[in-house]
């Protein structure tokens, strides 16, 4: 029962945002900012010509960029952008775990919230994903996998690392093609431009953006100078989850919760001013995905129930359409009496 009630959450999330995306326009800070110029850029072929960018910002890996510039380019509705890599997300969620799992995953506040954006966070999720299940089946298109990972933040190259060191530490010629063509063409782009492989951040001898002031505050100082504000905008973002991730330190899923520990450190040392940290708690989400999956491991009844109560609770945020939740009613019925 509770994987057809998963199932129905996430189908009127699929079908409310759908429709959210066909019939409203772009509108969220960062999205306007840089995502969608970006994409311009893109679309118009000036990414890689030897120009000098304003805002300097416009040098990030744009791998997710690039997705959002075809689909623009084809006619697609910007705001349907994270709609497509929410889908993806839920299947590979749904092979690595089952439907409840998966509804878990993506049915969480800080996900839900990013659906109508042009954000790349949830593409970020789906290149981690795939390059995880890629590297444990040792699949040929690991070194693509991790490329579209690492090209699409900067974050990405180190959740990239994380997860090489974790399940391979090899490298190859095939390894190392497949990443530069996935992905790792944006830091020698940058190198070759700017003589700094992550500009317009300053790491070690590279020097950066002076005006780049973001690594001043990176999100381990916000853990430890504000405890309280941290633990709140944690359980806003992902409801009981902290909490159970908590209790669910137990042998069998040791290597789970080492990965999602090790994916944390990750997040702890990327800026995050405390003004933003409800909002960059979407950096989170390569520590929250294998920790959830621990849950269900060791608590898997437990789990499932509280997959449905947070769903419920997501749903209250959304926006009431009533002719949108009256046609789903009858789409659920019919499907249940065929089911039946």
């Amino acid at each position: 029962m509770l994987p057809r009630l998963a199932l129905i959450l996430v189908g009127f999330v699929l079908i409310y945002f759908t429709y959210i995306g066909l019939t409203t326009l772009p509108w969220e800070g960062d999205s306007l900012a840089y995502h969608l110029p970006i994409s311009e850029l893109i679309i118009r072929g000036k990414i890689f010509g030897p120009q000098l960018f304003s805002p300097s910002y416009f040098y990030y890996p744009a791998t997710a960029e690039t997705l959002l510039a075809g689909m623009l380019k084809v006619g697609l509705p910007a705001n349907l952008f994270n709609m497509v890599g929410w889908i993806i997300l839920f299947l590979l969620c749904r092979k690595l775990g089952g439907t409840v799992f998966a509804a878990a995953i993506v049915l969480l506040p800080s996900v839900v919230r990013l659906i109508s954006t042009q954000t790349v966070d949830i593409w970020l999720a789906v290149f981690w994903l795939g390059s995880w299940l890629a590297l444990v089946k040792r699949h040929p298109a690991v070194g693509l996998l991790l490329g579209l990972l690492s090209g699409t933040k900067y974050s990405g190259l180190l959740y990239a690392a994380v997860l090489w060191l974790f399940y391979s530490r090899e490298i190859s010629l095939n390894l190392i093609l497949g990443w530069l063509v996935g992905g790792g063409f944006w830091y020698v782009r940058n190198w070759m431009w700017m003589g700094n492989p992550v500009y317009p951040a300053t790491v070690g001898i590279w020097p950066g953006d002076p005006q780049f002031k973001l690594l001043n505050w990176p999100a381990w100082m916000t853990v430890v100078r504000q405890p309280v504000h941290f633990l709140v905008s944690l359980i806003s973002e992902f409801l009981i989850w902290p909490i159970a991730i908590l209790a669910t330190i137990k042998p069998q899923v040791s290597r789970l919760m080492w990965l999602a520990a090790a994916n944390f450190g990750v997040y702890l040392i990327l800026p995050s001013w405390p003004e933003n940290t409800l909002s960059d708690l979407r950096y989170v989400y390569p520590a929250v995905i294998p920790a959830i999956l621990a849950v269900f491991r060791v608590w898997p009844r437990w789990a499932e129930i509280a997959t449905f109560v947070s769903g419920l609770a997501v749903l209250t945020q959304l926006n009431y359409h009533p002719k949108l939740f009256v046609v789903y009613i009858l789409l659920v019925s019919i499907w249940s009496l065929r089911k039946s």
